[in-house]
């Protein structure tokens, strides 16, 4: 007979229960897993939760545990915990089944959470780690406000990502010490644009291609134009204008 065997018969002849320990944290079909105080080799058994409590049995809770005929094993009570009771985890609930609660009711580790009413995580807020999470699995968020500014400010990185990026407003401005675009195409429409730079470079490895109604230069010094082929082309007059021309 082994050593669950004999704890489970040493229960049945005492009274209807006996002390144990919890060893592992309270699983979701309702089953904790204790050692009983029994003499002899130490005895693991798993045995069904019948006592109402406020947050689930974890390792180290002392509970009362009883034996019925068939030899199933039940808590029947919580004796204390080698830690502080945790507190209800639940603070505010709605008629929908939307929730907040506390993780952890100990100072150094409380995280406040919000859940929707499908137990999806909306919102956590850890204060040691100094971390606030906001998320939502299925829905939209909405940042609004009818009569004031929406600043989002971080001394690192902001990161934004998603299927399709858009923008809209009446002015946009952009201040950076660097900008770099990685586009596999970009299309640009504007009434009119205004470029101005110190220095500009470009370097197209295929076709450059520009359509215009009318293209006018003005260079205030020196016109350079180098061209393995050259072939220049006017439906109408083609004129060259300047004090000296030199051809060859």
């Amino acid at each position: 007979m082994n050593s669950t065997t004999n704890a489970l018969s040493l229960l049945s002849e005492k009274p209807c229960f006996d002390p144990a320990c919890v060893v592992e944290n309270e699983r979701d079909d309702g089953t904790v897993r204790v050692r009983l105080d029994t003499p002899g080799p130490a005895s693991i058994i798993s045995a069904h939760v019948a006592v109402a409590r406020n947050a689930p049995l974890t390792a180290g809770d002392r509970v009362l545990v009883a034996a019925d005929s068939a030899q199933e094993l039940y808590v029947i009570g919580r004796i204390g915990s080698f830690q502080r009771e945790p507190q209800s985890p639940i603070l505010l609930s709605t008629k929908s089944g939307a929730c907040a609660m506390l993780s952890d009711s100990e100072k150094e580790s409380e995280v406040l959470q919000v859940y929707s009413a499908r137990k999806e995580l909306i919102f956590e807020y850890d204060p040691a780690g100094e971390k606030a999470r906001v998320n939502i699995a299925r829905g939209c968020l909405e940042l609004s406000t009818e009569d004031g500014d929406i600043d989002l400010r971080s001394a690192r990185n902001v990161l934004i990502s998603g299927h399709t990026l858009e923008m809209e407003g009446q002015e946009l401005n952009v201040k950076a010490a660097s900008s770099r675009w990685i586009v596999d195409r970009m299309e640009t429409m504007v009434g009119t644009l205004v470029e101005k730079a110190r220095n500009a470079y470009r370097t197209v490895e295929q076709l450059t291609q520009l359509r215009t109604g009318r293209m006018r230069t003005l260079v205030d010094q020196t016109f350079q134009f180098k061209s393995r082929k050259a072939f220049l082309k006017s439906e109408e007059d083609f004129k060259i204008k300047g004090e000296k021309i030199h051809l060859g």
